[in-house]
């Protein structure tokens, strides 16, 4: 039977190692251009949006490789890919984000 204090610590390490874990995830770096990025490369930058990885299958499925993903804009993603709005300015957003660290 655990005391108080050591179930306390066990509950305090796995926030932590939750908390890593997240962290990693958010901190997830894309390497080099977006242009130079592959299909694969571009499902794992969609799918490291929240809540846009249902969507990293149709962008597979499209062949949509770095050179294709900048030329789509908002209106694009919520046409062809029948996106929410707020997740196509996500996308758009983040992408901004990445090309704007050249």
């Amino acid at each position: 039977c655990e005391s108080r204090g050591s179930t306390e610590n066990r509950a305090a390490e796995l926030a932590t190692e939750a908390g890593a874990q997240v962290a990693i995830k958010k901190t997830h770096s894309f390497s080099g251009r977006p242009t130079d990025w592959n299909v694969d490369a571009v499902c794992e930058f969609i799918t490291s949006i929240p809540d846009c990885s249902p969507y990293a299958a149709k962008f597979k499925s499209e062949h949509i490789d770095g050179a294709a993903l900048i030329e789509l804009d908002k209106k694009d993603l919520k046409e062809f890919f029948d996106m929410p709005l707020g997740l196509a300015v996500k996308i758009c957003s983040q992408l901004k984000k990445l090309e704007g660290k050249k």
